[in-house]
């Protein structure tokens, strides 16, 4: 079976179990959508709760 993404990226083949390895996935994708969110408000001069804080008094 060939080495997942992860396995590559981490050079550790193979993980203890699938759930440690779907685990790292979920953390390491949540990271790039931060990262790409906190760049987009930095164009605001927002930061994460600043923005939170916005949308619930918008609603």
């Amino acid at each position: 079976m060939a080495a997942s993404r992860l396995q590559q990226d981490l050079k550790k083949n193979p993980f203890d179990s699938p759930e440690q390895e779907a685990n790292l996935n979920i953390l390491r994708t949540n990271d790039r959508f931060e990262n790409r969110i906190g760049r987009l408000l930095r164009e605001y001069e927002l930061t994460q709760s600043q923005y939170n804080m916005l949308r619930i008094l918008s609603i």
